[in-house]
């Protein structure tokens, strides 16, 4: 693939920014860490909800009504299921790369962080504001993301909203005066 090249000033010489197979390996197992929370978070969910479906049955047996029980508790096993579906990878992306470790479990395991544009930790709005974009690069055909691989500091046009770059943590960086 060939480099596109922005007029953009590297901030401090030469950086190891990080490369679309290692970003796309961290972000798989970032994935796969969150596929198995989201999935006990309903799973807890559910059976505390069986729980108190399970103490209503008698009641509800009572008035002759078990089809509004069974409609209610299939509603909210699909609204725990959608709320842990978005809040869990929300905070999980925002909470962890404006953390002092600026990076999610994926981006440590692959010696990542998410930094903004002069090597400084990104804030929260900074961190959803990256979190949020990453609709659109998913939206525009993968196009958003497959601009790592083509850009100069290695930015998905997520990274480029939010004015940040993920760059590889096992390199010493100087830190600005």
């Amino acid at each position: 693939m060939s480099q596109l090249t922005l007029p953009i000033p590297i901030p401090y010489g030469n950086i190891a920014y990080a490369g679309f197979w290692r970003r796309a390996g961290a972000g798989l197992l970032d994935y796969i860490l969150l596929g198995i929370a989201i999935n006990v978070a309903s799973g807890v969910m559910m059976a505390l909800t069986g729980l108190l479906i399970g103490f209503s049955l008698p009641i509800v047996m009572m008035h002759g009504q078990p089809e509004t029980l069974h409609s209610t508790f299939n509603s909210l096993i699909r609204a725990y299921s959608n709320i842990a579906g978005f809040s869990i990878p929300w905070l999980y992306f925002t909470l962890m790369e404006s953390s002092s470790k600026q990076a999610t479990l994926g981006k440590m395991a692959f010696n990542l962080k998410v930094t903004d544009e002069s090597l400084q930790r990104i804030s929260f709005a900074q961190a959803n504001i990256r979190y949020f974009s990453k609709i659109l690069s998913f939206m525009l055909l993968l196009v958003g993301y497959l601009m790592i691989g083509l850009t100069q500091r290695k930015q998905g046009l997520h990274d480029m909203i939010a004015r940040c770059l993920v760059i590889r943590s096992s390199r010493p960086y100087p830190k600005p005066n």
